[in-house]
């Protein structure tokens, strides 16, 4: 039993501390915390968490609704039927041409 105890404290420390020196103060320097520390933060400041939230619903509300997607899809499908699809040059290449080398089907050996 404490062997499966120190095994599950190894880990725990290990994902603690997931990430290499350079990358967590890499992320520090630019003024971010990682997302543990994220996640530490909002379960420490309740209020800060229910303002994160509020802000998301209400980016969701007003950019992701169902309508607004839809519209973009169908302006999307709109759009691409008004461009000419690309000229496509229909050849047929056989493995090996009448000489034995490659070329197209049809093409007269040299």
């Amino acid at each position: 039993m404490s062997e499966r105890l120190a095994e599950l404290a190894k880990r725990k420390e290990q994902a603690l501390h997931a990430g290499s020196e350079r990358a967590v103060e890499r992320q520090h320097a630019k003024g971010k915390m990682l997302a543990r520390e994220r996640i530490e933060y909002l379960l420490d400041h309740p209020e800060a968490a229910r303002r994160m939230g509020a802000e998301g619903q209400r980016f969701v509300l007003t950019h992701a609704s169902l309508e607004r997607s839809a519209r973009g899809f169908v302006e999307a499908v709109l759009a691409a039927e008004r461009v000419p699809a690309p000229p496509v040059e229909a050849a047929a290449y056989a493995p090996t041409g009448a000489s034995g080398g490659p070329g197209r089907t049809g093409e007269a050996a040299p």
